[in-house]
């Protein structure tokens, strides 16, 4: 698609930094399971934005939360590591590259979850935009990244005093810290403020709502918006 990146489903957060050390999660802290079906609406919407920088491969985007996706897992395989959850998301977005014609943007990701360690591998993402396709895959995703507005494994390690930031060779420096607790759709969740600052100067913030159970995004306000669990 002509020298652009879109860093969003398998890039928000990327290794570098650390506050401290990680423990590694256990089986028991992966609460997803084949026929679990969610979908995410934007009920508050704010301008369509999306803050942008120059990257090693051209001009890279965060695009802005989507309109509406729906994430399920549609069954289970064998990876090289052991037993993973196959997740697939179908998202529109709002259109984000200057200069396009199109009302929305849609896109189409599957990835696999490890049941042991809730790592994310095999990625695969097709979006389409202004007539034209396109594809990417990468080979496994940083575990201090998110998923589809949805998951990270980062979210298997939250609690009460959890901070940490992340440098990137991108420019990018994020931080995440746990604010609170609140009940969203009567779910206790983390309340997580993450910022990235670009190596353009600008700085993309947002709030995270985590589900404490499921260690799942139920809502995340950016930029005006605000997409939530409806179902």
């Amino acid at each position: 698609m002509n020298r652009r990146t879109f860093i969003g489903h398998a890039a928000v957060f990327v290794a570098g930094l650390s506050t401290r050390a990680l423990s590694k999660p256990g089986a028991d802290n992966i609460k997803l399971k084949v026929g679990n079906q969610f979908v995410f609406r934007t009920v508050k919407s704010g301008a369509a934005q999306a803050a942008s920088f120059e990257s090693s491969r051209g001009l890279a985007f965060v695009p802005p939360l989507p309109s509406e996706q729906t994430v399920a897992i549609i069954g289970q395989k064998q990876c090289s590591t052991g037993p993973c959850l196959v997740l697939q998301a179908t998202r529109t977005l709002p259109p984000f590259v200057p200069g396009s014609k199109d009302r929305s943007y849609s896109e189409k990701v599957t990835a696999h979850i490890d049941k042991d360690t809730g790592n994310v591998s095999d990625i695969k993402t097709t979006i389409l935009i202004d007539g034209s396709i396109s594809n990417s895959s990468e080979s496994s995703m940083d575990r201090d990244s998110t998923l589809v507005d949805f998951y990270g494994p980062w979210m298997l390690d939250l609690k009460n005093d959890y901070a940490r930031a992340r440098a990137t060779g991108n420019g990018i420096i994020t931080t995440l810290k746990v604010t609170g607790h609140e009940k969203v759709m009567g779910r206790d969740c983390f309340v997580v403020k993450q910022t990235q600052k670009l190596s353009s100067g600008q700085q993309v913030e947002s709030t995270i709502w985590v589900d404490a159970l499921r260690r799942i995004a139920v809502r995340i306000n950016r930029a005006g918006n605000q997409m939530q669990l409806v179902r």
